[in-house]
């Protein structure tokens, strides 16, 4: 009410005034205000902001670019914005307000730098526009939502081990001669007694004069399926939040493992994900998009407050566990009901090899598992005993 008080007046004084001066007067000051008012409302609905990528993928620590974009479409200049955007939980390391003025029609990108420093989903905005309004008056101010998220993946290291053991056929190469690949030619060479016949190339054995056997190169293929334990009372009180992120950025570096070397892998995890029910699980697949799928799930993950039993995990978790699946295991050193049920597993033809987290005050034999390939994950990241 107090802010149409002085319209009033002047527009009493403009129709009713007998004095010319001071009508003329009025009328000025009472246009002052009607622009000024008229753009109060109308100018922040004429600024459009939004983002030229609504959503990144990043890996933790990794610098990237946030870009707004700012869009004058009010017929005049406007002297002066100022766009203010929230960072959400990610570390910018650059100014996130900008101060610009735009012409008519402008359109321009604006940039702040920043990082995740924690793995997880990131979201920033909105986005805060205000501005004077014309003669200095009526200022205005406009929230908007300009949504932008980020998932940092987990930090991940390359892994060296050795896949002795898959099945027949496949992209990684191996010693073993029983595992000739017939689709992967790799020599020619003279005739051993014993020799399958259908090895024999007639075509070179009759150009050479002699009899000339193919070599074929061996390859295996090793689905690999990770569980990963983050149920906190696996976990030692002391060390609870360093153990499980080392457990996590294991099974990122196993993903990225696995899916350089264009094999399937899978997930299945004890725990919990914000929003969602039910454990995580992703089915045996190959390809770029699914490892990414899998990363992206890891960036997620929360711990789960319940003890799990872990082999009836796996097989109850709807993913399809063919023969001949390499099951790595992601786990603090385990209890022994969750040893034997992981053992009874290779009765179904499950193989397995163990990744336990180690702590300080882990014993050596606590990090392993008898009849199967078992590594300690040292604090640092790096295996052990491997």
């Amino acid at each position: 009410m107090k802010r149409l008080a002085l319209p009033i007046l002047l527009l009493g004084i403009l129709l009713f005034s007998p004095l010319r001066s001071l009508r003329v007067t009025a009328g000025f000051l009472f246009a002052v205000l009607a622009v000024s008012e008229l753009a109060h409302r109308v100018l922040p609905r004429m600024i459009g902001v939004g983002r030229e990528e609504r959503v990144v993928r990043v890996n933790r620590f990794e610098p990237f670019t946030v870009r707004l974009v700012v869009v004058n479409r009010w017929p005049l200049p406007v002297r002066s914005v100022l766009v203010c955007d929230e960072p959400g939980g990610l570390r910018p390391s650059g100014p996130t307000a900008f101060l610009v003025a735009l012409a008519p029609s402008e359109r321009r990108v604006l940039e702040w730098p920043a990082e995740a420093h924690e793995r997880g989903e990131f979201h920033a905005g909105p986005v805060e526009i205000s501005g004077p309004g014309p003669f200095g008056l009526r200022p205005w101010r406009r929230a908007v939502p300009a949504p932008f998220t980020v998932i940092a993946y987990p930090a991940s290291r390359p892994l060296s081990l050795a896949h002795r053991r898959g099945l027949a056929s496949g992209a990684i190469a191996s010693a073993n001669r029983l595992d000739e690949d017939v689709t992967r030619y790799r020599s020619l060479r003279e005739y051993v007694p014993g020799d399958e016949l259908r090895r024999i190339n007639w075509k070179v054995s009759a150009r050479l004069g002699g009899l000339f056997s193919v070599e074929y190169a061996p390859s295996i293929s090793v689905p690999a399926l990770i569980l990963l334990d983050l149920a906190e009372p696996d976990y030692p009180v002391a060390h609870r939040q360093a153990m499980m992120e080392r457990a996590i950025e294991t099974a990122a570096s196993l993903v990225t493992h696995f899916a350089a070397l264009k094999q399937p892998v899978g997930l299945v995890a004890v725990a919990g994900i914000p929003g969602r029910e039910g454990f995580p699980s992703l089915a045996l697949r190959g390809g770029p998009d699914h490892a990414v799928a899998i990363l992206e799930t890891l960036a997620r993950v929360r711990p789960y407050p319940d003890r799990v039993p872990l082999a009836r995990l796996v097989m109850q978790s709807g993913v399809a566990v063919p023969t001949g699946t390499l099951l790595c295991v992601v786990s603090p050193p385990l209890a022994a009901e969750d040893r034997a049920g992981l053992r009874d597993l290779r009765r179904r033809g499950i193989w397995l090899e163990a990744f336990f987290v180690t702590s300080v005050a882990t014993r050596p034999d606590d990090a392993r598992l008898g009849g199967v390939v078992s590594h300690a994950v040292a604090e640092q990241g790096e295996l052990l005993d491997g």
